[in-house]
């Protein structure tokens, strides 16, 4: 899984880097924590919450993904299968919140909704409309059908 921005389209990208910069002149501090997926890492974050404490961990070894806990393993990541994330072909990413330098996700509702507004208006789609405030995706029109079948990705608007 990566965090790098350069992973992303180089259109998402750019706007990726302007949700940050925006952000930082309403005096909230985002970071981007997950960009590109690979098909595996998207198959263990499906099975999280899902599937008995064991099985996640052998996904997440396969993913090279450290273990996590029955605790973590309580909370259910995505709703999206393996080929069918934006993740997975460099059109999404997620953000958490920086507090004191620290990610955090309880207690930063409403830095996070903030947030979302100003990727909104960089038109990006955020994931708050089902449940997933921290993440942002630009797809260009484009389905998971329309990838899967291997339609391809603009690098321009």
């Amino acid at each position: 899984m990566s965090r790098k921005i350069e992973d992303l389209n180089p259109v998402l990208a750019d706007k990726c880097r302007a949700h940050i910069y925006m952000c930082e002149l309403k005096h909230i501090d985002i970071l981007p924590v997950q960009t590109l997926r690979t098909a595996d890492e998207q198959t263990a974050f499906y099975a999280q919450g899902r599937d008995n404490l064991i099985n996640v961990n052998i996904l997440r070894k396969k993913a090279n993904m450290a273990a996590i806990t029955a605790t973590e393993n309580l909370r259910v990541v995505t709703n999206s299968q393996a080929g069918s994330s934006y993740h997975e072909y460099g059109l999404a990413y997620d953000i958490a919140i920086l507090i004191d330098g620290k990610p955090t996700w309880k207690g930063a509702e409403e830095q996070y909704k903030q947030a979302a507004e100003i990727g909104k208006s960089l038109g990006l789609v955020n994931g708050g409309s089902w449940g997933d405030l921290p993440h942002y995706q630009f797809t260009f029109g484009l389905t998971i059908k329309d990838l899967k079948s291997g339609k391809s990705i603009p690098n321009t608007v």
